[in-house]
């Protein structure tokens, strides 16, 4: 039988029971509020995830989705809500853009990142790839495992950012570096190196290598100061980059003169660009090679050099012509009358050997006027069949006059040399700046000048097809060959090529101009020959002048004739020079000779008397050089007027006078002053005759 309870004990039931109720009551307002906030929450997560650009999203062990935002459904799976990937993997979205016509690879060739991620049981970053409807994106994603809360994995949850932008810039950026690295590590003419705070080599481009000597390797590491930075440089360079390191102050640019690895000096334009990363501070220095800048500039002022040179050559010739012409026309009457003295003086007369003094001290001094007008004149020279061996015997006997006794003079001479068709004066030129140049080489320590005179032939010489430039316009045959070889200080190997330039000269100032072996090749070279030259320093200098044989042997046109035999004739002579003391010798001695002279000071009244009476001369005789009216104009007018008339042209000086245009002008003569009795009757009778 069941114990029915008491009404205390019915009492204390109800109590319990309506506190239960009351808990349970509170559970559900409480379970209520947590709804609330879980819904709050995930609304206030789903409005979060979906307003941000990047992918989010969970998935289970099975990789189907539990979560996606609105990013991953608009930009990857292309989604019609967030809720549609709930329950369903990669794969189906991507078959479906494959059936709708789309081009969707994305993911196709990545690694499982969902699997990786499961296997290592951590989080990991990956880049993910491929084409979402055509067009190509890289996803920068990063996954990680969530668990139960008794541990166990339950799935992944993601995020991916689209990075291809970044990507693209990035490459780009990674390209253009390589272009510019490839620009400034390949680019000529400037070198380009970087440096660090310490002012060691970070960066050492291909044309430093070639400017400064030292390889990429070499350079790399080293500090500034030890490659390329002079010995007094180093503490101002030191300075500037203490000033760039502490104040920011920037180094100037401006030219410099560096060194190369084996010392040479290295003229350049540097400037620098400063930067700052976060290592530290970099510098680089970019360098123009100013090489060919200053070589140009050394060249330009060398042939200003040469101009001023030339200009004051041209100047010193065109005076030394006047005044070679001033001391024919004194010279004139002095070997003149002294001719005439010493024709009317008894063989036994005590003044004979004065007056003989006297002429030959002014025919010296008319062959002196003479180098004089070979120097200053500008016309090719008279060239003529002459033994040269004849002008080295007199070169020979000037120069033991004037060269010390510490010098020993040998010579082999070949009397049997054949003959060149040569101009005198420039032999003696040529044979003169030789031996001078080899006493110049023994001046100060004395030794042994050998002069050698032989015939060649130009295969024995080695002249032909000996492959060197100079030799290019040799012939072959017979060449007379000079040769001058001294035993003093010799020639480096460096400036050998360089001797036959004009101005060219190692000599000191005032010693030379660097024109003699200028003129020497010049000259031969002219003439048909060519100069070799072989020294060794120390040791000595030999030249050879080859000259090519002249077969035929012109007879020299000066009949030299006794002074009693002197022919003259009854002719009538027209005689026209300004100068009063060489017409008055010349009127005596054509008078004495028989000659019907008319002699005038003036070449207008002389073309008067001329115009006036064509017929009554035979010959006239007219110097060049005279005011109003000059020699050649004078001649031209006697032959407008009477075409016939021979016209023997004499003067002391021209540089427009020449044999030939005296010829072109209808002259039938020409000669120099001064003019000895017998040659000025000799060319007379050769006119006339």
């Amino acid at each position: 039988m069941i114990k029915k309870p008491t009404y205390e004990e019915l009492e204390q039931h109800l109590f319990l029971l309506k506190r239960e109720v009351s808990d349970q009551k509170n559970q559900i307002k409480s379970l209520v509020k947590d709804k609330e906030k879980f819904q709050e929450l995930h609304a206030l997560l789903r409005l979060m995830t979906d307003n941000v650009p990047d992918m989010i999203w969970a998935k289970d062990m099975e990789d189907r989705y539990l979560f996606a935002n609105q990013s991953i459904c608009d930009n990857l799976l292309h989604g019609k809500s967030t809720s549609e990937p709930l329950g369903k993997t990669d794969l189906f979205f991507a078959h479906r853009e494959k059936e709708n016509g789309f081009d969707h690879t994305f993911g196709k060739i990545c690694v499982d990142s969902d699997a990786v991620v499961k296997k290592n049981n951590k989080p990991g970053r990956f880049l993910e790839d491929g084409r979402v409807r055509g067009k190509y994106i890289v996803l920068d994603v990063h996954k990680a495992p969530f668990y139960s809360k008794s541990g166990e994995m339950i799935g992944t949850v993601g995020c991916g950012r689209d990075v291809t932008k970044d990507i693209e810039v990035n490459n780009a950026l990674k390209d253009s570096e390589r272009r510019f690295r490839k620009i400034i590590e390949e680019v000529s003419e400037i070198s380009i190196q970087g440096y660090d705070e310490k002012r060691r080599v970070t960066f050492w481009n291909r044309f430093s290598e070639k400017l400064y000597g030292y390889t990429k390797e070499e350079a790399l590491g080293k500090k500034l100061e030890d490659l390329v930075i002079p010995p007094a440089m180093k503490n101002e360079v030191k300075r500037l980059h203490g000033l760039w390191i502490e104040k920011d102050e920037k180094i100037p640019a401006g030219e410099l003169v560096l060194v190369d690895k084996f010392g040479n000096d290295v003229p350049v334009f540097s400037s620098h660009v400063m930067n700052s990363t976060q290592a530290g501070k970099e510098m680089f220095c970019i360098d123009i090679d100013l090489t060919a800048v200053k070589q140009s500039e050394a060249e330009r002022e060398r042939l200003q050099a040469q101009l001023r040179q030339s200009q004051k050559m041209e100047a010193i010739g065109t005076l030394a012509g006047g005044i070679a012409h001033d001391f024919n026309n004194i010279l004139f009457p002095i070997l003149g009358h002294s001719e005439i003295l010493l024709t009317d003086m008894p063989e036994n007369s005590q003044f004979r050997e004065s007056i003989n003094e006297i002429h030959d001290s002014a025919k010296r001094a008319a062959d002196l006027v003479k180098q004089i007008l070979t120097f200053s004149r500008q016309e090719s020279a008279e060239l003529k069949s002459i033994k040269i061996q004849h002008i080295v015997k007199e070169v020979l006997k000037l120069l033991r006059s004037i060269i010390p006794s510490t010098i020993e003079i040998r010579q082999n001479i070949d009397n049997m040399c054949g003959a060149v068709k040569a101009d005198p004066t420039q032999l003696h030129q040529i044979i003169m700046n030789l031996t001078t140049n080899a006493y110049h080489a023994m001046e100060k320590t004395g030794g042994v000048l050998t002069i050698n005179l032989k015939m060649i032939e130009s295969e024995d010489a080695g002249l032909i097809n000996s492959g060197k430039k100079e030799n290019s316009g040799i012939k072959s045959g017979s060449y007379v060959c000079l040769t001058i070889k001294d035993t003093g200080v010799g020639i480096q190997p460096n400036i050998i090529e360089k001797i036959f330039d004009p101005f060219f000269t190692t000599k000191k100032k005032g010693k030379g101009t660097g024109l003699g072996l200028a003129i020497v090749h010049g000259i031969v070279t002219e003439m048909g020959g060519t100069v070799k030259v072989y020294s060794e320093p120390g040791k000595g200098t030999e030249f050879k002048a080859f000259f090519p044989e002249e077969k035929k042997i012109f007879e020299n046109r000066r009949i030299q004739i006794p002074l009693s035999n002197i022919q003259g004739g009854t002719e009538r002579i027209l005689l026209v020079d300004d100068e009063a003391a060489i017409i008055a010798f010349e009127k005596k001695v054509l008078t004495r000779l028989g000659y019907q002279v008319t002699s005038l000071t003036s070449s207008v009244e002389a073309l008067e008397v001329f115009r006036a009476a064509p017929k009554e001369f035979d010959l006239v005789i007219s110097d060049v050089a005279m005011p109003i009216l000059s020699g050649d104009r004078l001649a031209s007018e006697l032959i407008k007027i009477r075409p016939d008339i021979p016209i023997l042209i004499c003067t002391g000086f021209s540089e427009t006078i020449t044999q030939k245009n005296v010829e072109e002008l209808g002259g039938k003569g020409f000669l120099m002053k001064p003019v000895g009795m017998k040659d000025l009757a000799q060319a007379i009778r050769n006119i006339l005759d």
